[in-house]
C-alpha cells in the first residue's frame, strides 16, 4: 500500500495540517501512551543511548508550526518514534513495551496511509478540474485566433495582388491636382451664393447708358449714309 502513494509528492496545507491533527487526535488506548510526552531525563542511559528523541506532543507543535512540508516528512518523524523505542527496550523485561510499539506502528501506518491516498485522490481531483477549465477557455479562445489569422491572411491576398487590405487599388498615382486658371494655375474658385446673385443681377445703370449711347450712334451713322445716297 505504501508503494502506491509517493508521500513526498503530497504538500502539508493547511487543510492537511488539520486533519493529521485529528489523526493524532485518534490515537489512543494503552500503547500509544509510550508516546505522548518526552522521555524522561531520569530514565538512565536514554539520552546516552537516543540522540534524536520524538513524541506526539513534539510532532503536534511541528504541525502546528507549519514545520512540515511535505508527508513524507511528516512519516519519518513518526518513524524515527517507533525505531527510538525499539533500540533503547531490548530486553525481555521490556517485551510488552515492544508489542505495544508494533501495534501503535501498525495503526498509524493504515490510518496515515488512509489520509495519504484521500489528500492524493482531492490533488487528482482538482488538477483534473484545473486541467478541463484551461481546456475549456483555450477552445473559446480559438475561434477567435481563427478569425484572426483569416484577417491576415486576406490581407496579404490583397498585398500581393496589389491591392490595398480594404479591397481598393495601391496608391501608387497621387491624386490629379484640380483644374488650374490659365492665368495663375491655382485651382478654380467656387463661387458663393452672394457671387452667383451678383452675375445673375441686371446690368448697372452705366452699362444701359453706354448700350443707349452706341444705339444712337448706329442711328446717326445709318442716317448719314441714307442721306449721302
Amino acid at each position: 500500500m505504501g508503494s502506491e502513494v509517493d508521500f513526498r509528492s503530497l504538500e502539508v496545507t493547511k487543510v492537511c495540517a488539520r486533519e493529521l491533527g485529528k489523526l493524532l487526535t485518534g490515537l489512543r488506548g494503552e500503547h500509544w501512551q509510550l508516546f505522548q510526552e518526552r522521555v524522561s531525563d531520569e530514565v538512565p542511559g536514554y539520552y546516552d543511548m537516543i540522540k534524536r528523541p520524538m513524541w506526539l506532543k513534539e510532532i503536534n507543535n511541528k504541525i502546528n508550526r507549519s514545520d512540515y512540508r511535505t508527508f513524507q516528512d511528516v512519516k519519518e518523524d513518526f518513524d524515527l518514534m517507533f525505531s527510538n523505542c525499539r533500540q533503547f527496550n531490548t530486553n525481555e523485561a521490556s517485551k510488552y513495551i515492544i508489542d505495544w510499539c508494533a501495534k501503535a506502528e501498525q495503526e498509524f501506518n493504515n490510518r496515515f496511509h488512509t489520509l495519504a491516498a484521500k489528500y492524493k485522490a482531492g490533488f487528482k481531483a482538482q488538477l483534473k478540474e484545473a486541467n478541463e477549465r484551461r481546456n475549456l477557455d483555450g477552445s473559446r479562445a480559438a475561434p477567435k485566433r481563427a478569425a484572426t489569422s483569416t484577417s491576415s491572411l486576406g490581407r496579404s491576398k490583397a498585398r500581393s495582388n496589389g491591392q490595398q487590405p480594404n479591397g481598393t487599388a495601391p496608391d501608387d498615382h497621387p491624386m490629379e491636382e484640380e483644374e488650374s486658371d490659365e492665368d495663375d494655375n491655382r485651382p478654380l474658385k467656387r463661387l458663393t451664393r452672394t457671387e452667383r446673385d451678383k452675375e445673375r443681377s441686371p446690368p448697372s445703370k452705366h452699362r444701359q447708358q453706354n448700350g443707349h449711347a452706341s444705339s444712337a450712334a448706329r442711328r446717326a451713322q445709318s442716317a448719314a449714309e441714307n442721306g449721302a445716297m
